[in-house]
């Protein structure tokens, strides 16, 4: 112990003689400890942050390639052929991104709508916080018109307004009524202002499935 003590009043002695040298040699520490951290943090939420949804580990993400390698839009036969074999997972869902004219008092503005099938919210454990969510029969011709928005749209758009479910959306030229609002947790997919169900039957290719969720 006694020895220690020496080694640190020497070190100490010897710091205080050449401050310079000291002060570079404690930026440098600074400097890499901070590097590391970062490197951490981007680390952890980006690979190692469990995902915020009931058994995380049992979540999956399936998408299609081709030969070279190059992920692409998985189709909706894939989808409805997959789940003819209910062995294979828990539950599987598609989901993808389209863009939408939001026209109505003011100005007339993008928005951007994920598209599901109604499953996907049961399969991630997410209930909306007001209303609720999408029906097998929400993906009928003419009953898909129903919306979920995001908790950070229905503030901006409808500044918190307890009656928002029932409200119209006009979107492209269609009313769409909003029957939900999706908890302020839930960032499934960045940049989405509401969510429509997604058709077995698009009428673009774009509205086909980009990704299937699976629980297995």
């Amino acid at each position: 112990m006694s020895q220690l003590l020496q080694d640190v009043r020497l070190s100490l002695r010897r710091m205080r003689r050449e401050p310079v040298f000291t002060g570079v040699v404690m930026a440098t520490l600074a400097l890499a400890i901070g590097a590391t951290t970062a490197v951490f943090s981007l680390v952890y939420q980006v690979l190692l942050k469990p995902l915020p949804y009931p058994e995380p580990q049992e979540l999956l993400r399936l998408y299609q390639s081709t030969p070279r390698r190059e992920r692409g839009g998985v189709a909706y036969s894939y989808l409805q052929a997959w789940r003819e074999h209910p062995d294979a997972f828990q539950g599987i869902e598609g989901v993808t991104a389209v863009d939408y004219t939001l026209t109505g008092p003011g100005a007339a503005r993008r928005v951007r709508a994920g598209l599901a099938t109604p499953g996907l919210l049961p399969l991630l454990g997410v209930r909306p916080e007001r209303g609720q969510g999408f029906s097998p029969e929400s993906q009928v011709p003419g009953r898909d018109r129903g919306v979920l928005v995001s908790h950070a749209f229905w503030w901006s758009h409808f500044a918190g307004r307890a009656d928002v479910v029932g409200q119209t959306l006009t979107l492209d030229g269609a009313p769409h009524v909003v029957q939900g609002v999706l908890p302020a947790s839930f960032r499934f997919w960045p940049g989405v202002d509401l969510w429509k169900p997604l058709a077995p039957a698009p009428a673009a290719p774009g509205q086909a499935p980009e990704e299937l969720y699976v629980r297995g």
